[in-house]
């Protein structure tokens, strides 16, 4: 009997959502012509980290610039306009230096987290 018991504990436990384990989303929305942004962060979707991020920027030429599941994302920019984004499941740093390496004398934009 008491094995029975700890079995229907065991196979209840798997129907609980722990929302810690969730996945979570982020985007930023990067308009090049004003230099505006916005970003989403703590998303349950994609989708719903990209409209966020949007609605966020309300500038013409505004575009999702990146988005990221359970890590960082950033976004540089240089002198001439030039831009780029990058994303980072380890740190924010790493996101930064991948960034910078594709953007010469780039100046950070905008960073953000996904939540998790």
């Amino acid at each position: 009997m008491t094995y029975f018991r700890i079995l229907l504990i065991l196979v209840g436990l798997t129907f609980i959502p722990v929302q810690a384990w969730a996945e979570k989303y982020g985007a930023i929305a990067y308009s090049p012509a004003s230099g505006k942004f916005g970003y989403s962060n703590n998303s349950q979707t994609r989708a719903g980290a990209e409209r966020l991020a949007l609605s966020n920027c309300r500038s013409g030429d505004v575009r999702i610039a990146i988005w990221v599941k359970n890590g960082w994302a950033v976004v540089y920019r240089n002198s001439t306009g030039a831009w780029n984004s990058a994303w980072s499941s380890e740190s924010l740093n790493t996101a930064k230096a991948i960034a910078r390496a594709k953007v010469p004398n780039g100046q950070l934009v905008c960073w953000v987290y996904s939540g998790k």
